[in-house]
């Protein structure tokens, strides 16, 4: 009987079975769970990235009125011992002194000191403090002492217009430039940037103007957004031979949901015959003043197998629960860094003929920091988190528990993760996305942890994890190109994409190893190496069609469904 088991288990495995932990990390990362989606995400990111960066914010900052106008003649001359500073708080005295050269004999023209003046003026403007200015005049002078005064220019109410879907507050909170605050044209800048990265937010100008009080300006917003809420179907073959390679899901998403800003994705997905039944939600909540953002994931799989292990009664069930915070720590145009910090309490049963076969209880503690960054060639990101799994936390698995669903693991470990995706602009509106990640751990994990690789969103050519491993690596390269002998910026009939992004074409080569720390029986292959080459085709117009489809073909280790190619459909229609 325990051999029987044994084999159930690991036939299970191989199958990729317990797919749900997949499924719920899928739904927290919205790359992994649908690619078509990112596809247009690159495109859209690529076309940004190639208009001037001065145009991003629209802005038309005023030159506040010369108090008093300057002078060309000499004026008074005056006998100084000091000359100082009033009114600066963005610059320090120790900062500006540069500009204030005071002659030994302390003999300086009126004229002298207002060139001083307009220097410091032309330094504040040059570092993006635009509505500021420095000025004196000749009752500034006393007692051997000019005072040089530094209006620098705030910034009063702002205002939106255009606006449909989304309140005022979630672009106010956006701007980053509260009243009272001295106006910068680069915050402005870099604010109307990220709010152009959200979701259903089409665009945003924005004109600054001088406003009744002297030194404030006032910021007017002309947006233009869409409907927030989206309901649509998506079909895949992504799914496993023991459990139908066809999925169903019915998606609603909101990015306003309670007019904050705040996201809400929900999933519910079946599979033929009741192989999968499951549901996943996902939320998140923006704080924009202190950068911060709460999350919470969840996610529910009840799974049996069909086909020839049908009459085995295996069934699984999985629940996990993934509350999260992730500060933004630098937010510029060209870089960004987040520091993420969540703990993942996820359940994992399978039972074999009515009895517990194993029960996974993982409490997992993830923290790490996330970056992107830009150069004139394209974009990179890059992240790493440590997973650092609890045994005494809410009835966790123990460090080396009976129940475990693999050999030796249990709830205590530690493994480290990193990803790098880089989009590469290329001639002719082409681009290459370049992947790379990795797992590493001293530890045996369970089924739940495991390294997986094969499939649709790692190595094509191979099954749903086809190999799994307590460590490994991914590579991926894909080239992206426009269909030839189509206009690019011709207009799809009866939309308003251009077949530029529209329809693409891509050619990859996919890559990666996974290693097992301990096998569980003599049969159990230890370490497996997976290379898979192939082309597709991506169609996308947005949330109303796209479609995804990839033809891969292994030819690195053997494939344990000894398939020659793979096909790689998905499917997605709403609104």
């Amino acid at each position: 009987m325990p051999k029987i088991k044994n084999i159930l288990i690991g036939a299970v495995l191989c199958a990729g079975f317990l797919p749900w932990p997949a499924f719920a990390d899928d739904r927290l990362s919205e790359e992994a769970q649908n690619q078509i989606s990112s596809q247009a995400d690159l495109l859209r990111e690529e076309t940004r990235s190639k208009q001037p960066r001065k145009e991003a914010a629209r802005a038309q900052p005023y030159a506040p009125k010369e108090l008093p106008p300057l002078e060309e003649e000499k004026g008074p001359e005056f006998s100084l011992r000091q000359i100082r500073l009033e009114g600066n708080r963005v610059f320090s005295d120790k900062e500006l002194s540069r500009f204030l050269k005071l002659p030994t004999d302390g003999k300086l023209f009126l004229r002298d000191l207002r060139a001083m003046a307009r220097e410091i003026t032309s330094f504040y403007q040059s570092q993006g403090y635009t509505t500021s200015r420095a000025y004196l005049s000749e009752k500034d002078v006393e007692s051997g002492v000019a005072t040089l005064h530094l209006l620098e220019g705030k910034v009063g109410k702002v205002e939106v217009t255009g606006n449909r879907y989304f309140r005022d507050r979630v672009y106010r909170d956006g701007i980053h430039l509260g009243r009272d605050r001295v106006f910068r044209s680069e915050d402005l800048e870099n604010s109307l940037y990220f709010l152009k990265q959200k979701p259903d937010i089409l665009d945003v100008k924005a004109e600054v103007l001088e406003a009744e009080e002297p030194g404030v300006s006032d910021i007017f917003l002309k947006a233009e957004d869409s409907r927030a809420a989206h309901l649509y179907f998506d079909f895949n073959n992504h799914g496993t031979k023991l459990t139908h390679r066809s999925r169903f899901a019915e998606h609603f998403d909101h990015n306003n949901f309670l007019g904050h800003g705040d996201i809400l994705n929900t999933a519910f997905v079946q599979t033929q015959e009741g192989s999968v039944d499951g549901a996943s939600g996902f939320y998140s909540f923006p704080f924009e003043q202190t950068g911060t953002t709460l999350s919470f994931g969840t996610s529910y799989a009840k799974i049996k197998l069909v086909k020839y292990l049908r009459s085995s009664e295996v069934k699984g069930n999985y629940l996990s629960f993934s509350p999260g915070l992730t500060q933004s720590l630098v937010k510029k145009q060209f870089f960004t860094a987040d520091a993420f910090v969540g703990l993942d309490v996820k359940d994992s049963k399978t039972d074999i003929d009515d009895l517990k076969s194993s029960f996974d209880r993982m409490r997992v503690l993830k923290a790490g920091p996330q970056f992107s960054f830009e150069d004139p060639a394209g974009k990179n990101f890059l992240s790493g988190h440590i997973h650092q799994g609890l045994p005494s936390l809410l009835n966790s698995s123990k460090e080396n528990d009976s129940l475990a669903s693999r050999f030796e693991s249990g709830g205590k470990f530690t493994y480290y993760t990193a990803e790098f995706t880089r989009l590469h602009r290329l001639p002719h509106s082409s681009f290459l996305v370049l992947k790379a990640g990795g797992q590493w751990t001293r530890d045996s994990l369970t089924a739940v942890e495991v390294f997986r690789a094969g499939g649709a969103g790692s190595v094509r050519g191979y099954a749903e994890s086809d190999s799994v491993g307590d460590y490994g690596y991914l590579f991926s390269s894909e080239l992206n190109i426009p269909t030839p002998f189509i206009p690019s910026e011709m207009n799809v009939p009866f939309t308003h994409k251009k077949w530029g992004q529209a329809l693409r074409w891509v050619g990859f080569l996919d890559g990666g190893n996974t290693y097992v720390r301990e096998r569980s029986r003599p049969t159990v292959v230890k370490n497996r190496s997976l290379l898979g080459a192939g082309f597709g085709v991506r169609v996308d117009l947005d949330y109303t069609f796209s479609l995804q489809l990839d033809f891969g073909w292994p030819v690195g280790d053997k494939p344990f469904d000894a398939k020659p190619r793979q096909l790689y459909l998905a499917l997605k229609a709403g609104f």
